[in-house]
């Protein structure tokens, strides 16, 4: 039987979030050779090195993410315990949701209003500094978030489950009609503006299958500071049409010549699949009638996935 103890788990995940054993004491409120002490126990406890130490602070060692990993997610079930023997659904504690900028704009307020309501035991943190698909499996995969919504390039480790999907969108300026833009984006007289996320190969490998190369002039991670340079005539670019949405001045949109869409999935541990508390959300996310009610769904801009 394991010795480890989750007073050492929570000792781990305090070194690894505050970067040292002496701001991990502050916040657990003991002393740094306790923080030592438990550490120590627990390496024993699983057989290998879980933190380097150095001038600098203190590190994980890749044992140590995976350890810390599944450490806050025992933590956060314990958490979790008295709070769901205390209410008729179990629907009560905290998770929270890692999604880029459009997904947390366009869908996730009205989930959240309809969690507050129907579940008020209930508390969503919303994580909405991510800036690509790449970022929001990282919170997941780290312990940080306990659901993604994501993309292209997902992690085997996490279970996934179907979402929503929208389309990439040829992105031009408006002082180009659809016609004049065309010949100038194949040729390359107006420069391709590249979107730095995880879709990126994707897009270039889509369009050079269709007889279209791309060659990218510039780089950039933001879509508000490339729409910016489109509409100013310094470029065309390729991007989902939810990260359009609302179509800014001065640029205009036209579908693929051949479509290409974006899958979002659904992503989380799977030791958290059962949790009451997930399954709640998830129905959520997945009500068709509740989301069929916003804007981005009226205007055909994001479509359910079966």
């Amino acid at each position: 039987m394991s010795d480890i103890k989750l007073n050492q788990l929570a000792v781990l995940v305090a070194v690894a979030e505050q970067g040292s054993f002496s701001q991990a004491a502050v916040e657990l409120g003991c002393t740094q050779s306790r923080i030592s002490h438990a550490l120590a126990e627990l390496e024993r406890a699983v057989g290998c090195r879980l933190l380097q130490r150095s001038r600098r602070g203190s590190s994980l060692t890749i044992a140590g993410q995976q350890v810390c990993q599944q450490a806050r997610h025992i933590l956060q079930l314990v958490d979790n315990i008295v709070p769901s023997l205390q209410q008729p659904d179990g629907v009560t504690g905290r998770i929270s949701i890692a999604s880029f900028r459009s997904i947390a704009t366009h869908v996730l307020p009205t989930v959240l209003t309809y969690l507050a309501r129907t579940h008020p035991a209930l508390e969503v943190e919303l994580l909405d500094g991510c800036k690509d698909s790449h970022e929001v499996n990282d919170a997941v995969c780290s312990g940080k978030a306990t659901l993604g919504i994501s993309s292209f390039q997902l992690p085997d480790t996490l279970f996934q489950a179907p979402f929503l999907h929208d389309e990439f969108m040829l992105v031009y300026p408006a002082s180009l009609n659809a016609t004049q833009a065309q010949p100038l984006m194949q040729t390359g007289q107006l420069p391709y503006i590249e979107a730095g996320n995880a879709a990126r190969q994707v897009v270039l490998t889509h369009m050079q299958q269709q007889g279209w190369p791309l060659q990218p002039a510039r780089t950039l991670n933001s879509d508000g500071s490339i729409l910016a340079l489109v509409s100013q005539g310094l470029g065309f670019s390729i991007l989902p049409q939810l990260a359009l949405y609302p179509l800014p001045e001065g640029v205009r949109q036209h579908p693929l010549p051949r479509p290409l869409f974006r899958p979002l999935q659904l992503i989380l541990q799977h030791p958290s699949w059962h949790l009451p508390t997930l399954q709640a959300v998830v129905r959520t996310l997945r009500n068709r009638a509740l989301l069929a009610r916003l804007a981005v769904f009226r205007n055909h801009i994001l479509h359910f996935r079966d």
